[in-house]
């Protein structure tokens, strides 16, 4: 999916399915915190 917005200020425009994504997105993103080592895989070493 490509990514048209600049930011979050106003969810006027969204589509459901951009919506979901964020939202999934989101989801992902609480679990990595919740882990004891916080990198994405692609960012270990680095």
């Amino acid at each position: 999916m490509e990514w048209r917005h600049k930011d979050l200020i106003s969810l006027e425009g969204w589509t459901r399915e951009e919506l979901h994504f964020f939202l999934e997105q989101a989801d992902y993103m609480e679990e990595l915190m919740n882990r004891p080592i916080k990198k994405v895989p692609a960012l270990r070493g680095k």
